[in-house]
């Protein structure tokens, strides 16, 4: 799977029954003893019953949780918790944005050639997003991660998250799918994503972005 290009454009009685009738028994003669000798029956002894102990039903242990052992990652004022599987790459530039120059900050962690664990901060210049539609920059920066990287949206929601409107959104191409959300915070826009390649358990993915949360 090719690394992706980061671009930002401004979850189932017994009921019984019986009946019984009086009968006169007719009388019998007294058996002789050779009769009755011959009519008795060696009792022949039956085998005691046993009860075969059941085995006590055992239960599983729950399964850990999908980012049990995960790394917190909360950076001192950058506005945000989030947790991967490992150690991300944190990676700084500059962004050439409408708005200005726009320090870029992207942590990631490659899980495995087919699996990526991404979350990019765009912090754009004081003010410069004021007035701004938030959903106007989810549009924007949407179509430009899917033309930049060949892809085609798939789905797309609107989320919330501590009082923040944002978007959740799957791009999908040949290779790999992208999922994530989107968040602006003030001047900052915040992406996490997760992309994986066809037949990659996407669980890690949807775990990735149930852990990050907004702390501004």
């Amino acid at each position: 799977m090719r690394r992706l290009l980061v671009i930002a454009l401004a979850s189932p009685i017994l009921i019984s029954a019986c009946s019984s009738a009086a009968a006169t028994a007719a009388p019998t003669a007294a058996p002789t003893v050779a009769s009755t000798a011959a009519s008795i029956a060696t009792p022949i002894p039956t085998a005691a019953s046993t009860l075969v102990p059941t085995a006590a039903a055992t239960l599983s242990p729950a399964a850990a949780p999908v980012d049990a052992g995960w790394i917190v990652v909360a950076p001192a004022g950058d506005g945000f918790t989030s947790k991967f599987p490992g150690q991300p790459k944190l990676t700084t530039t500059t962004t050439s944005a409408q708005e200005g120059p726009t320090p870029t900050s992207v942590w990631e962690y490659l899980a495995n050639p087919n699996l990526d664990y991404n979350l990019a901060l765009w912090q754009y210049p004081a003010g410069s997003t004021t007035g701004m539609a938030p959903a106007a920059m989810y549009d924007s920066t949407i179509t430009g991660m899917a033309s930049t990287n060949g892809l085609t949206l798939s789905t797309q929601s609107d989320v919330t998250l501590n009082g923040h409107a944002g978007r959740a959104t799957t791009l999908g191409g040949a290779s790999y799918t992208l999922q994530g959300e989107l968040f602006l915070v003030g001047d900052n826009l915040y992406m996490v994503y997760g992309s994986y390649a066809p037949g990659v358990d996407p669980s890690g993915v949807v775990a990735f972005l149930a852990d990050f949360g907004l702390t501004a």
